[in-house]
């Protein structure tokens, strides 16, 4: 992180081989009892909530197959499996699109492909993760919060030619109708037939540079002087954990969300 702030550049390099990062969430008790400090103190506490968090990164980040070249057929295909059987297990599910590829100068038919990959591989993959499961009532899947995360949202809005208003901007998007524009309206009615009816599914868009004074974090866009420090107090970014907390129904208040239930 200090590296960031220092420079500007991620610390993480580029992805040559699957990599399955885990994130460990708890929650105490907000107003525990007497016997419950008491527990707590002599390590007998095991009431806490906790939650465990997967997310998987493969070379070019890449999770399902499509034209570029670091696609590799043997890593997604372990992924793939990865995936189904993380998922057979899970309560939540994260789903990222890059809300960028909206744009004046973006390729159509680019677009057209991204579309066209995520409704090949998308209900496949589910398909898979229902026989994983095993059987239930319903005969869906058992995951019941559903988060599309739009990220690079304030490329979007930079690109959009929104760079001093780009929080506003952000912040009066629609994350679901920013999801159709990329994904179109049959997409999300064809996968939601996977889920039960009671499922929810929640639409963010997000920014990991976030804003500054109301526009865009312009010293994360390009390498600063090494003289130049960003503090943290400055960095602030946008609907990034609200997402992990959503999908596992700890929604925060104030959270820029649109939520869409079946009911």
């Amino acid at each position: 992180i200090h590296g960031l702030l220092r420079t500007g550049s991620m610390p993480f390099g580029g992805s040559y081989e699957i990599r399955n990062y885990h994130m460990e969430m708890t929650a105490p008790d907000p107003a525990p009892t007497f016997f419950e400090r008491v527990k707590e103190m002599l390590g007998m506490d095991d009431d806490e909530d906790k939650c465990d968090i997967h997310f998987p990164d493969a070379p070019g980040g890449a999770i399902f197959h499509g034209d570029d070249e670091e696609s590799d057929d043997a890593q997604i295909q372990k992924l793939r499996n990865m995936l189904v059987q993380k998922l057979s297990n899970a309560f939540g599910l994260i789903i990222c699109l890059d809300a960028s590829i909206l744009n004046p100068d973006m390729d159509t038919n680019q677009q057209k492909k991204v579309a066209l990959n995520f409704a090949k591989w998308l209900p496949g993959l589910l398909s898979e993760v229902i026989e994983k499961q095993g059987t239930n009532d319903t005969g869906r899947l058992n995951i019941q919060e559903v988060c599309f995360v739009m990220t690079k949202a304030d490329l979007w809005a930079a690109q959009n030619g929104h760079g001093e208003l780009a929080e506003n901007t952000v912040k009066n998007r629609n994350a679901y109708d920013h999801a159709i524009d990329i994904l179109g309206k049959s997409f999300f009615t064809g996968i939601r037939q996977f889920f039960d009816d009671n499922t929810e599914f929640h639409f963010f868009m997000s920014s990991v540079f976030g804003f500054h004074q109301g526009g865009l974090q312009t010293k994360f866009f390009e390498e600063m002087d090494e003289d130049e420090v960003i503090g943290l107090d400055d960095w602030v970014p946008f609907n990034v954990i609200e997402p992990f907390l959503t999908a596992v129904e700890a929604m925060p208040p104030h959270t820029y969300v649109t939520t869409k239930t079946k009911r």
